[in-house]
């Protein structure tokens, strides 16, 4: 099924992540839920996963998914990201053709097991209350929620 989940490499495909982050996003966009991940630049991409730890997920030799898990962030204005052993988890995002074989609970026990090994206790990550999908998703996978509005 799965090549490897990987770290993210400087010389990775920018534009091939960005465009599995806009099209994992896209049934959001479709319902007007307009995440960053709808329509974020590649260069918002970069800047995001040089934020913190970034994760592939590479089938056939093809990036299909990713994840970035970033650290505590004391200047956040979401005050559960300031919590000293919380992790943030985002740009979570596997291509729709690919939903359903386990290749995003992979990327996320990776970036999870990441984020314990450097002091992490709790993950958690923003999404909308209004999308029942999201809310069921972020429950299964045990991450704490901070709502999006």
């Amino acid at each position: 099924m799965m090549d490897l989940i990987r770290p993210f490499h400087d010389d990775d495909d920018i534009e091939r992540i960005t465009d599995v982050i806009h099209k994992g996003y896209a049934v959001l966009a479709v319902n007007g839920l307009r995440f960053w991940g709808t329509h974020q630049s590649a260069k918002d991409t970069l800047d995001r996963l040089n934020k913190g730890a970034g994760f592939v997920a590479v089938l056939d030799g093809v990036i299909v998914g990713t994840v970035t898990i970033r650290p505590p962030d004391p200047e956040s204005e979401v005050e559960f990201y300031r919590h000293p052993t919380t992790w943030i988890l985002n740009q979570f995002a596997v291509l729709p053709e690919h939903a359903g074989k386990g290749i995003g609970r992979a990327l996320h026990d990776h970036a999870v097991t990441h984020a314990m090994q450097k002091g992490c206790n709790t993950c958690c990550t923003r999404h909308c209350q209004c999308s029942r999908t999201s809310h069921c998703n972020v429950q299964a996978m045990g991450l704490c929620s901070c709502w999006y509005v």
